[in-house]
């Protein structure tokens, strides 16, 4: 008798913590429906302790309603900026126990209450990343924040493009290119595969960045398909036609299609000059020095301040000049000597003019001041002379007191 009155008492024992345990549940939900989250919070997370360690196991049928209210609860938190600052975590834990919620409910019992959580808890999620990703510029250590939540949302909602892209985004903006290389190629797919009527602009830049990683790679073909495709979708995207001409430029054996590309990407924006400038450079590069020089005098009969293209007719003819003399200093016959000078001469003339311009646009650049001084000595222009070795001297002067 006194074994089964032991037995008994184990029992009722048991029996009692079971209950308490439940109870802890039941006065968890009940916070939780009065709006006390943080009590919620409190009396649930006690109650998944005790059931964890086993001091007060649940009975199974609660289990994934516990997991549910701690979803719900870690999501209203997340929701309540004040809430927020307290359990930083609070949306990753409202997935996490969302999760654990779906494991465990093995009878299908809370399906469908479970499903609605999902579709409310990735747009929150979602809006906490973006919040985080947004304050990245002043604290970078958002950035790996807001990647962790953009994480859950895309596993919430893997066909959701928007948090594929910031994926992208925020695996880009903590150095792990591979990631955001795939979650742009995974942006990019989805838009091909249901494109919208009216263009999202905003996965433009999916396709640009998409399109200058593989260039980067050195996958210049793949990195032109995808910037084409780009194009077709946002025909006024100035960064994504710009984009796909500076990989033409950037690789001379793509010269014929590029020219084409450059042609009439100027036909149709003739006061682009950005698109001129690019297109001048690519041209240089191709050895097409005087089509170049074309190009550039047509950007400054447009904007005769352009640095750029002051520069690049100053150093031709100033890189002219220095080449002739060089050669003349091998020279042994007195009349192509003479000549030689002549022509040293002339193209100095040629370049003064812009190298004036550029030092008056930047007045204390050494570089324009210096080359001023040289092309004076040599030119003979005293007084200008004299001017420039003065203002050589402030800079100078300038430079070394800082």
């Amino acid at each position: 008798m006194k074994n089964l009155a032991s037995i008994l008492v184990m029992v009722m024992a048991l029996l009692g913590g079971l209950q308490a345990q439940n109870s802890k549940v039941t006065s968890g939900v009940i916070a939780f429906d009065g709006g006390r989250y943080e009590e919620a919070l409190e009396k649930l997370s006690t109650a998944l302790e005790n059931h964890e360690n086993g001091s007060a196991v649940l009975k199974e049928k609660n289990i994934p309603k516990l997991h549910y209210y701690l979803s719900q609860t870690y999501l209203r938190i997340g929701q309540d900026t004040a809430l927020l600052k307290q359990h930083p975590d609070a949306m990753l834990k409202a997935y996490d126990h969302l999760q654990k919620a779906k494991e465990t409910d093995t009878s299908g019992k809370f399906k469908k209450q479970l499903t609605l959580a999902e579709q409310m808890l990735w747009p929150a999620i979602f809006n906490v990343g973006a919040m985080a990703y947004n304050e990245g510029k002043e604290d970078p250590a958002k950035y790996e924040y807001a990647r962790q939540h953009f994480e859950k949302a895309v596993a919430l909602s893997p066909e959701d493009i928007n948090s594929v892209m910031m994926l992208g985004y925020t695996q880009w903006m903590t150095k792990d290119t591979l990631g955001a290389l795939n979650s742009w190629q995974q942006t990019v797919d989805l838009y091909e595969a249901n494109t919208p009527d009216e263009p999202n602009t905003d996965v433009a830049s999916a396709y640009l960045l998409l399109a200058t990683l593989y260039d980067l790679q050195g996958e210049t073909g793949k990195a032109l398909e995808i910037v084409q495709k780009g194009r077709g979708h946002f025909p006024d995207d100035e960064d994504l036609k710009r984009t796909e001409l500076s990989i033409y430029q950037q690789h001379p054996d793509l010269f014929e299609e590029a020219e084409a590309k450059f042609k009439k990407a100027i036909e149709e924006n003739p006061d682009d000059l950005v698109i001129q400038l690019a297109y001048a450079g690519m041209l240089q590069q191709a050895g097409h020095q005087d089509k170049a020089l074309e190009i550039y005098q047509d950007v400054l009969a447009k904007d005769p301040d352009n640095i750029q293209a002051n520069i690049q007719i100053g150093a031709h003819y100033v890189n002219i000049g220095a080449e002739i003399n060089e050669a003349k200093m091998n020279m042994t016959n007195e009349a192509e000597i003479d000549e030689a000078a002549k022509k040293v001469e002339e193209n100095l003339r040629k370049a003064y003019p812009y190298i004036k311009k550029l030092h008056e646009l930047q007045p204390n650049e050494p570089e324009w001041i210096n080359q001023l001084v040289s092309i004076t000595l040599y030119l003979g222009m005293d007084e200008e002379a004299a001017k420039y070795i003065e203002k050589q001297k402030e800079v100078m002067s300038n430079q070394g007191g800082n």
